[in-house]
């Protein structure tokens, strides 16, 4: 949404309040349309949930499925009431182990009372209206972050006997240099818990039963744009089977003329190195779904393999809408419109991922390199090794690779910015429809 690095910006958590770190007059991706004569709408989860993450000069207006929390400094209240949730809470064993949020189970609820439902239906009638000024809509879903609460007939879809456990190696976690051992089996995770509770598979099925929640709702606002062809083909949401198909609009021009771009902020990580939840540099943790829908530019079904990062998404859809680039982005991220002309075409890039200052990983189309805090390294060949199992960084061969992917880290890394969980003053933020 802003267009800028950790390494530029000092913002390496979640707690950094980005009004306190973005550099004077620069412009976040929906101020930067504003400026160009676009409205700009939103809903559901876009920055951070906490107090002065969320920019209320990004919008004309910003839909909150609560509005008591407008008037508490846009502080958005997930996974507490009056978001549905079990009773008692917490509803899983594991709970107890780790965090609040490390919770699931099906909820006594219609989908209409979710707050993403709320969210997208919002979308949905934005969209119905007939709009005289180009538009910029930003659409948020919590779902499938952490606690994993969805209607019962979401985990009907996954019966337990039916999960799947996701490949795992033994002692997966041996050749990893200490600081990534820690990670691994740090104080949110708990793995061992999670199997002596038995809880891996109903975990597992909370998070698919939460993935479908998002689809549909995903669905119903990509329906209004009649759309849903394009996701068919690409066979990457399973929405057609559930989704209440809305007829309208089948006249409508917008779907012509409206790009839309689907992202993830993040992987998820199952078990896998022991590990439960996101906050790693590994490839379950980074790799995310990116999806362009390009009209007059994209194809159907068609699939990139090159390695990119969501840098781009900013350059590239200030492109798509035929706007100068914005300066205070340049060198950040890159556009993928010349790589969405010739997705077949491999493109010598790569995709950087930070978390924390210090630690970043290189992702090229073969390779994951990473590199942490302390000079100690991971490299891994996805070619032969796609769940990252063999760490080849202290392997003799493996020297011309990583002095390859090494040129591609951040020269310079800004200082920490601050942070709302250490003390940093809370921001209040008022006057914004």
């Amino acid at each position: 949404m802003r267009g800028l690095r950790p390494s530029t910006t000092g913002v390496y958590e979640n707690g950094s309040p980005l009004q306190l770190a973005l550099p004077e007059g620069h412009l976040t991706l929906p101020q930067y349309f504003r400026k160009q004569g676009y409205v700009s709408h939103g809903s559901g989860k876009i920055y951070h949930d906490q107090i002065g993450f969320n920019f209320p000069q990004d919008w004309d207006h910003y839909f909150l499925w609560n509005e008591t929390y407008r008037t508490w400094a846009w502080v958005c209240g997930y996974s507490r009431r009056p978001d549905p949730q079990p009773d008692p809470r917490p509803f899983a064993k594991i709970t107890s182990k780790t965090k609040r949020n490390f919770d699931f189970g099906p909820v006594a609820c219609e989908d209409s009372e979710m707050p993403d439902f709320k969210s997208a239906g919002y979308a949905v009638q934005f969209l119905k209206q007939e709009h005289d000024r180009p538009f910029f809509l930003a659409v948020g879903q919590f779902k499938p972050h952490l606690p994993w609460f969805a209607p019962q007939e979401y985990f009907d879809l996954y019966p337990i006997e039916e999960i799947e456990l996701p490949p795992v190696l033994e002692n997966d976690i041996d050749d990893l240099p200490p600081i990534a051992k820690k990670r691994a089996v740090d104080r949110a995770s708990k793995h061992d818990h999670v199997q002596a509770f038995g809880e891996w598979k109903k975990a597992i099925q909370g998070y698919q039963a939460c993935i479908s929640f998002a689809n549909v709702q995903i669905g119903r606002v990509l329906d209004v744009l009649d759309v849903l062809d394009v996701l068919d083909v690409l066979d990457v949401l399973d929405v057609l089977d559930v989704l209440d198909v809305l007829d309208v609009l089948d006249t409508r021009s917008d779907k012509d003329n409206t790009n839309i771009v689907l992202w993830s902020d993040h992987g998820y990580l199952l078990g896998e190195k022991q590990h439960w939840h996101k906050r790693t540099l590994w490839e379950r943790s980074t790799h995310v779904p990116l999806i362009f829908v390009v009209p007059g530019l994209t194809k159907l079904g068609s699939i990139c393999e090159n390695a990119v990062d969501l840098m781009a998404i900013y350059p590239t859809l200030v492109e798509l809408a035929g706007l100068e680039p914005n300066e205070t982005v340049a060198g950040q991220g890159m556009s993928l419109v010349s790589m969405l002309r010739e997705l077949s075409k491999e493109h010598d890039t790569i995709a950087l991922t930070t978390h924390g200052s210090g630690n970043h990983a290189v992702r090229s189309r073969t390779h994951r390199y990473i590199c942490y805090r302390d000079g100690s390294e991971e490299l891994y060949d996805h070619r032969s090794d796609p769940n990252e199992w063999h760490n080849l960084a202290s392997k003799a061969d493996a020297k011309a690779i990583i002095t390859e992917l090494r040129q591609h880290l951040p020269q310079t890394e800004a200082a920490d910015a601050p942070d709302y969980y250490k003390g940093t003053a809370l921001i209040r933020v008022t006057g914004v429809t």
